[in-house]
């Protein structure tokens, strides 16, 4: 899950839960939602947290590549945006298909 990875990233990488809120520019209780899974960790968070943490947003959503690597010239927005539409596309298909069926 994509808040277990956060939090190992967080744990691997010796980051405290200050440093987290200051950097991500986040309240003490966004922090307590987003570690508690009560807020979801976005495609757009996971592009901040790539940002300001060093923090894969490839791996940290899918799981794929390594935690720390941060390829420029890899448009992780797209790839995120593609994803995105993409299981938008299934879910879709997906009450179309339970619609016929009944």
């Amino acid at each position: 899950m994509i808040i277990d990875r956060f939090k190992i990233a967080v744990k691997e990488l010796g980051y405290t839960r200050e440093f987290v809120i200051k950097n991500l520019e986040i309240t003490k209780y966004d922090y307590g939602n987003i570690t508690s899974n009560k807020k979801k960790i976005t495609p757009e968070l996971s592009l901040l947290i790539e940002k300001k943490l060093g923090i894969n947003a490839v791996w940290l959503i899918f799981g794929r590549g390594n935690m720390k690597e941060v390829k420029d010239n890899f448009d992780a927005k797209k790839y995120l945006e593609d994803q995105n539409t993409l299981l938008q596309n299934m879910q879709k298909q997906n009450e179309e298909l339970a619609k016929k069926l009944g």
